[in-house]
């Protein structure tokens, strides 16, 4: 079985790299192309080598899909599922631009994989992710009230800036 590289760190991504016997800065790539450019194949990322991509998916998968179910509420949001095998599945929140508060337990116990995290949030209830997976992103803007308030709490990058673990 294949690893799939959506969801790891940047730093697991600079690891798996090395481990493929390539240098450090294509893991960097790596995560650019997928948490920042959002890429859904191999042939977008133009700045990795042939050679690179070939060693890479002799042992890996992207990981990306498009999802089996979604739903939007009034507010905006989206919610997302995604198969991960025939038996499990994880969702994905798209919070919209405009909302200034995530309110308690919005996704408490939620199996989120990624949550998007508009600049327009000001506030997040302490216990809005709650019991949600330790392997959940959040995707904040940089300098965000998001991005401070994600600090120490969930593995997080930024959008338009560094990429964080």
């Amino acid at each position: 079985m294949k690893t799939k590289l959506l969801g790891k760190s940047p730093a697991e991504l600079t690891a798996l790299a090395a481990d493929c016997g390539l240098k450090p800065f294509v893991g960097r790539q790596l995560a650019e192309w997928l948490y920042v450019k959002r890429v859904t194949g191999w042939d977008a990322m133009t700045n990795i080598s042939k050679l690179s991509k070939a060693r890479l998916q002799e042992n890996c998968e992207l990981g990306t899909s498009a999802p089996i179910a979604s739903v939007t509420s009034r507010d905006g949001t989206s919610k997302y599922l995604f198969a991960v095998n025939e038996k499990e599945s994880v969702e994905a929140v798209v919070i919209p631009d405009g909302c200034t508060a995530i309110a308690s337990r919005a996704f408490a116990g939620m199996d989120l994989l990624e949550a998007v995290i508009p600049a327009s949030v000001v506030s997040i209830a302490p216990d809005a992710f709650e019991n949600c997976p330790s392997t959940l992103w959040l995707v904040v803007e940089e300098n965000s009230y998001a991005d401070s308030w994600a600090d120490g709490r969930f593995r997080h990058r930024t959008i338009g800036g560094k990429l964080l673990d």
